[in-house]
């Protein structure tokens, strides 16, 4: 049976872009910590047992600069590393058998463009994921016991295209969308037992209603990955949402943090998402 426990989902990225493009000397840079737990799991054809659960963390880097001074153009880069623990079932004998795996996750590479002559906000972005970690590796010093082991990610090159909106609602209210479409590769990195796994093309879709008021920036969003194709058992999609604040401390630097909730997911962990960092921007 093969074990599939898509960490590069239940954690969610230390950050992303939004619909405003970047100009020449205008930046974005955090480092976050971010927590995801599950009283289950889910992974590839596979429903936890009785008191088996699941909890990873995360910490992550992300950066976003403008490139040009005529026309916003602007490159992001996002690297995390994280710790996933299955927890395998109840305490026994003072003992709570699990399995960790840590590893680094996803590296995000990006590319955005306003569309705007002007250069508002309306952009397009080209997104590529590559696997900074080897799955043929997860759980090997623990001969016989691999299949135990949750996977580092889904181990494949991916690229994305995105169309990114934004608009003022006039005070302090303002909102943003994405959609995108998400083409799986079937190219995976250092995992070859892989068998005839495959997985979908989904549609990445994202939303935020904004408030700003004095050094408080508070954003609801709601977040989401559906696969294009019918339910292949291995395709992750899940809908989450919940608040994202941030609050400047100092001019350009600020706290953030956030809470995410998992309203409905398949082929994929139901859970709950928390993160904290700080931010500098320009």
């Amino acid at each position: 049976m093969m074990r599939l426990l898509l960490a590069a989902l239940l954690l969610p990225g230390v950050a992303e872009a939004g619909a405003w493009t970047r100009s020449l000397g205008s930046y974005y840079a955090k480092t976050g910590v971010d927590l995801y737990a599950a009283g289950t799991y889910q992974a590839a054809d596979v429903v936890s047992t009785e008191g088996q659960r699941f909890l990873g963390w995360q910490v992550g880097v992300y950066g976003e600069v403008g490139l040009l001074k005529t026309h916003p153009l602007m490159v992001s880069v996002q690297a995390p590393f994280a710790s996933n623990t299955l927890y395998l079932g109840p305490p026994e004998g003072g003992l709570h058998p699990r399995a960790t795996t840590r590893r680094l996750g996803d590296l995000r590479l990006s590319v955005q463009t306003s569309v705007l002559p002007d250069g508002g906000p309306l952009s397009v972005a080209f997104e590529a994921k590559i696997p900074m970690y080897a799955n043929d590796s997860v759980g090997d010093a623990f001969g016989g016991y691999e299949e135990l082991f949750p996977l580092a990610g889904e181990g494949q090159l991916d690229f994305t295209g995105w169309l990114l909106g934004g608009a003022s609602f006039g005070g302090p209210l303002w909102g943003e969308a994405a959609l995108g479409y998400q083409h799986r590769t079937e190219v995976f990195l250092g995992w070859n037992g892989t068998g005839d796994l495959a997985f979908s093309d989904r549609l990445r879709f994202g939303a935020g209603l904004g408030l700003t008021k004095g050094r408080l920036i508070a954003i609801l969003r709601v977040d989401g990955q559906k696969s294009l194709a019918a339910d292949d058992g291995v395709t992750a999609e899940n809908l989450s949402t919940g608040p994202v604040v941030l609050f400047d401390v100092a001019e350009g630097i600020a706290i953030e943090g956030r809470l995410a909730a998992d309203v409905w997911a398949r082929n994929a962990t139901r859970g709950m998402g928390y993160g904290t960092g700080v931010s500098i921007r320009r």
